[in-house]
């Protein structure tokens, strides 16, 4: 009974590590307006930003494979309630790789905010996301 228990747990082990990514990195969206409703867009600093994590990021970190941001959906009901801000944060660095690759460079915008433990298991167990 132990061995087969062992083995289960190792298998579920070897499956977890071979199918999960290596490095995930995780950013937040750059500066957005500082007012009461600050709109769905980066501000002109949060732009200026968003420029500047290309050259910091490819200066610190190899190319990555894939780029997600959050789908800039209505998710609460409110139709002021929904940003652009993350797609507009990774933009200039999937502009820069794209330069690279003739099939430019996309971002996946497929989940928005309320879906983010969906888009982590998708990462976490499809074997794509190695």
């Amino acid at each position: 009974m132990k061995k087969i228990l062992f083995s289960v747990i190792i298998s579920a082990l070897i499956s977890t590590t071979f199918s999960a990514p290596k490095e995930i990195i995780i950013v937040r969206h750059a500066d957005k307006w500082k007012q009461e409703n600050p709109g769905p867009f980066l501000s002109p600093k949060g732009q200026v930003r968003a420029e500047k994590l290309v050259i910091y990021y490819l200066s610190h970190f190899p190319k990555p494979d894939f780029i997600f941001a959050s789908n800039p959906q209505v998710t609460h009901g409110a139709t002021h309630d929904f940003s652009y801000r993350p797609i507009q944060t990774v933009m200039p660095l999937a502009n820069q790789l794209a330069h690279h690759n003739p099939d430019g460079y996309p971002i996946n915008a497929k989940y928005p905010d309320s879906e983010y433990a969906k888009l982590a298991d998708v990462l976490l167990h499809n074997a794509q996301y190695q």
